[in-house]
């Protein structure tokens, strides 16, 4: 829901050559569905490079939007 609510802003940021977009796996599936390209970026969770807090400890990223999963009482 989430997601779909920033899915015209994210599209309108990938257009063009002026920006890099990093998302992490399911984002990164998600918006490849709507034709938005991004980057694949590793949660600090994850082993994988390019990692997400490397890039923030190399001040490489300039806006991180964080969609945090919703978990219901029942999972």
């Amino acid at each position: 829901e989430d997601k779909a609510a920033l899915l015209d802003a994210i599209s309108h940021l990938s257009k063009g050559d002026r920006y890099v977009l990093y998302a992490t796996k399911h984002t990164h599936e998600y918006l490849k569905k709507y034709g938005v390209t991004t980057s694949l970026i590793y949660k600090v969770s994850e082993k994988g490079k390019p990692n997400i807090a490397d890039m923030i400890a190399s001040r490489s990223l300039d806006l991180i939007i964080n969609i945090p999963s919703r978990k219901s009482d029942d999972d």
